[in-house]
């Protein structure tokens, strides 16, 4: 079915007015009005319940083989206004900034920072607050009055001043696999790892071995419950962030190639294989290079895994589908087809999931992406190459588009920081479900549906999906229509309309992504 629509012209559609730069997001927040002297002395008292509480804590662990050599204190900003966190923190007294976070309900938003305070320099904030209320700056304001004012409570840390992500997935007594963010000195990232995985060993926390290192911070992952979260902060002075293990999507069962064997042999006596060295590598659930489609363009070699116990083969059938893909586009047109085909690429496959039942528990993703296209470079040097990862995590994710582990360790490599290698990346947003739509509606449904992690990436192209099919020939579905008209976004595609505006718009690029059906309650593909 074709339709033909006519082109809109827009004409005199604009008007000449003068540039007004808008700021930085987050610029227009207020800080609450204070009088000097009773938040002053406001503040001073909670900072002294806080050193009398810390030393109270100390004194009951004098027995402990290792202590803390410092203290973690959460500071909270006035509802709906800005805490001046960046100026928490004073690199020279070994005061370090450790998370920032953003707690939202319907009516409120609250700003709170958590920091660590090495022993011997407790008195570094009261001695700000006694400037404060006692000295004034030369143009006659308070002396550091943004930051105190902006200042609503102060505590002493807890595993929620530590917690990113929805609160709710906080573990209770059952251990759940968590990533720990550790903040360290420059160049020590990897003894603060060794550290705190002897301090793992000692309180008995099940870690895993593949860790990720950003400059001054590092990332391991740990199975632990919230009696585990506090001991790791009563005897690690490196904690910066606990966070939920993202969980990979369910993909979609195997399915029958349904191919007629004599088209598939018809389209591969019009195949001309070049004798290129682009490659497009597929970080995926592995490729069966058996396929009769596939095992021209795929060398056995250059089918590989990131764990040699998870095989190379695809155990789900995905990775399979997606090179072809990545070698065909439209499978349709090849077998329907009668001319020539020419294919100026070939393949690759680093598997990156393992197989169904042996190996339950989740990985530092973004560990796994670096190792597997080390795999590539290695055992196939000096080729131009893509890297095509649909492989996504849906669960325990940011919601608001700020990086994740994983993207940023795609951001990483993506822009050779580890290699001096730039590389172009194309990565899928994730897919909105059938129950999805079927709850919420289309276009809702693709609006409250987030990109999934790692899209939120700054440097990979993540790849979303628009609607370019209408046809319904399948009686059993008489009297149903299509979801989307012609060039609409694909009723499965996610995006990033509810992320805050500091985080980028994605997905940047769209390619025919299907259609689904709907008798007006129901919705099928």
């Amino acid at each position: 079915m074709l339709f033909r629509k006519k082109n809109i012209f827009l004409a005199n559609t604009y008007e000449e007015n003068i540039y007004t730069s808008q700021g930085m997001p987050g610029g227009t927040k207020k800080i609450k009005p204070r009088d000097i002297k009773t938040h002053g002395k406001y503040i001073c008292k909670q900072l002294d319940k806080v050193w009398n509480r810390a030393d109270e804590n100390r004194k009951a662990m004098f027995a402990t083989i290792k202590q803390r050599e410092g203290t973690y204190i959460e500071f909270r900003g006035a509802d709906n206004c800005e805490l001046i966190a960046y100026s928490l923190e004073n690199a020279t007294q070994g005061i370090k900034l450790l998370n920032i976070r953003e707690e939202k309900n319907i009516d409120n938003e609250v700003q709170a920072a958590t920091v660590y305070i090495p022993n011997g320099k407790e008195n570094y904030f009261n001695q700000k607050v006694q400037d404060y209320i006692g000295k004034t700056t030369p143009n006659g304001k308070p002396k550091n009055k943004d930051l105190i004012e902006s200042i609503e409570t102060v505590r002493l840390a807890s595993v929620s001043s530590f917690w990113i992500g929805d609160s709710n997935n906080i573990p209770n007594s059952t251990p759940v696999w968590c990533e720990i963010w550790l903040w360290s000195e420059k160049e020590e990232e990897k003894n603060t790892i060794q550290k705190f995985e002897i301090l793992c060993k000692g309180l008995n926390i099940d870690f895993k071995s593949r860790n990720i290192v950003f400059p001054e911070r590092s990332v391991v992952l740990a199975k632990i419950n919230i009696k585990q979260m506090q001991e790791l902060m009563d005897f690690c002075d490196n904690i910066a962030e606990f966070r939920r293990a993202p969980e990979t999507a369910v993909f979609f069962e195997d399915m029958g190639n349904g191919e007629l064997r004599e088209w598939i042999d018809d389209a591969k006596s019009r195949i001309e294989l070049g004798n290129p060295d682009s490659y497009i590598c597929i970080l995926d659930t592995g490729v069966n290079s058996g396929h009769p489609l596939l095992e021209d363009v795929i060398e056995d070699k250059l089918i590989q895994s990131v764990d040699i116990k998870w095989n190379v083969n695809d155990h789900n059938g995905h990775g399979t589908m997606m090179a072809g893909i990545c070698e065909y586009y439209d499978l349709e047109l090849l077998l329907s087809g009668s001319g020539k085909v020419m294919l100026n690429h070939q393949l690759e496959s680093v598997k990156v999931l393992p197989n169904h039942g042996s190996d339950n528990s989740p990985e530092l993703y973004g560990a796994i992406t670096r190792d597997a296209t080390s795999l590539a470079d290695i055992s196939n040097p000096n080729v131009n190459r893509v890297f095509c990862m649909a492989v996504t995590a849906d669960k325990y994710v940011t919601e608001d588009g700020s990086p994740s582990s994983w993207s940023a360790e795609l951001d990483s490599i993506i822009s050779g920081a580890q290699d001096n290698e730039k590389k172009l990346f194309v990565v899928s947003s994730g897919n909105v479900t059938i129950h999805e739509l079927e709850d919420l509606g289309f276009a809702d449904a693709n609006i409250m549906h987030q990109i999934e992690d790692p899209g939120q990436s700054w440097n990979a192209l993540t790849i979303g999906a628009y609607s370019n099919k209408l046809e319904l020939v399948d009686e059993t579905f008489k009297g149903w229509s299509p979801v989307a008209d012609v060039g609409e976004l694909c009723p499965f595609s996610s995006t990033s309309r509810l992320w805050d505006d500091k985080w980028p718009i994605k997905p940047e690029i769209l390619f025919d992504g299907g259609n689904a059906i709907t008798d007006g309650k129901n919705f099928d593909t």
